[in-house]
């Protein structure tokens, strides 16, 4: 079963997004903060990460590493400087 992982600081996306992703067949835990989503990857890897990345605060640089490992990745809300690498 894919999994992937949904993070906003916003709970109402969270289950909106999670409960069509389940629904859909998916594996798909939510997080409403970056401890939350690191917390997460201890169960194994995602399939596909979708973050809020301005709300990353001071976990940005983990959260990352979280993405990169992943095997698709989209980060929301991005500045015009800011880019997922």
């Amino acid at each position: 079963m894919k999994r992937f992982l949904i993070v906003d600081d916003d709970l109402d996306p969270v289950e909106l997004v999670t409960r069509a992703f389940i629904q859909g067949g998916y594996d798909t835990p939510g997080a409403v903060n970056a401890s939350e989503a690191i917390g997460a990857t201890a169960v194994g890897r995602f399939d596909g990460v979708i973050l809020d990345m301005p709300r990353a605060g001071r976990h940005r640089s983990e959260l990352r590493i979280v993405m990169s490992d992943a095997l698709e990745a989209l980060a929301t809300h991005l500045g015009k400087r800011e880019a997922v690498s």
